[in-house]
């Protein structure tokens, strides 16, 4: 997720918005990815990580919803450089 803002740099000094669609489809496959095989409700709280962005640092859980909500953050950055809007919630 922090590969955007050279995504977006490098796609505006070389004329390629095409670098930013594909930062796109490749955050949200790995997303999916990790969506698909990681529990992210139903994980017990343990003890882990660092306090991230006004996220609590009480376990596994949370962490793993502070890495969503930065990813959502970073979806939402890159879809909007495009104009396309995203929906709050499903």
């Amino acid at each position: 997720m922090s590969e955007l803002p050279i995504v977006v740099e490098a796609a505006a000094r070389e004329y390629k918005p095409q670098f930013i669609a594909d930062y796109i489809y490749r955050l949200g496959s790995a997303f999916n990815l990790f969506y698909t095989n990681i529990p992210i409700l139903k994980e017990k709280n343990g003890n882990i990580g660092n306090n991230i962005d006004g996220c609590k640092d009480d376990g596994v859980k949370n962490s793993r919803l502070c890495l969503t909500a930065a990813f959502r953050q970073t979806m939402y950055n890159a879809l909007t450089i495009f104009g396309i809007k995203t929906l709050e919630k499903m």
